[in-house]
């Protein structure tokens, strides 16, 4: 099964189903409010059925929501439709895919990271969307931490169309990475227990 033919099947369910841990959940948009500006141009990369673009859209000038999984895209639409946000737009997008005629002043990548196959090439990807010194913001499940037992266990559940393909890594090893890619962390949030680490990052350098 293909990622994007998982999710096509899975975006009725996920969209119905309420956020697990909804107090963090609230907290990383707060916080991602605070490093977001009424002038802002916002891309969220792998945004689901849209609803922290949603959430966020009358904070910024405008947010671009992309997904590879048209039924997510679907669904994400449907919430515009329900609250006439005239800023945000939602298209079927990979990242690779993404072109910008100018860089974004803040990325976005929800539940993401640990989806792609070459996260290392997909950090410098999101780098290139992203002004020198607008802002990469992240919640990344690191499996490793709390569930290294499920490395073995997770391809089969793939082969049998029961999970996506997903990688199992620690905090420590995606904190190095998006540094490495050129980001400066400037802050971090992580409730006790929890499976994803939030990461706000700072682009270095010049265009």
């Amino acid at each position: 099964m293909q990622d994007a033919d998982f999710w096509n099947a899975q975006a009725a369910k996920y969209f119905r189903t309420p956020i697990t841990d909804a107090p963090a959940y609230q907290e990383k948009l707060e916080i991602t409010r605070r490093h977001l500006t009424a002038d802002d141009r916002l891309l969220e990369v792998g945004c689901g059925t849209g609803g922290t673009a949603v959430a966020l859209a009358p904070r910024v000038r405008q947010v671009i929501a992309t997904d590879y999984s048209e039924r997510m895209i679907e669904f994400a639409w449907s919430r515009v439709d329900a609250t006439r946000i005239q800023n945000l737009s939602f298209e079927v997008l990979a990242l690779e895919d993404i072109r910008a005629t100018h860089p974004f002043d803040a990325v976005m990548a929800m539940s993401l990271l640990h989806l792609v196959r070459d996260r290392c090439g997909a950090l410098a990807r999101l780098r290139e969307l992203v002004k020198p010194g607008g802002y990469f913001i992240s919640s990344t499940a690191c499996i490793g931490d709390r569930m290294a037992f499920m490395r073995p266990i997770l391809p089969v559940m793939r082969l049998c169309g029961a999970a996506p393909w997903a990688a199992v890594f620690k905090e420590e090893q995606l904190r190095t990475e998006i540094e490495a890619a050129g980001f400066e962390i400037v802050q971090r949030f992580r409730p006790k227990k929890a499976i994803a680490a939030f990461f706000v990052a700072r682009r270095s350098g010049s265009a």
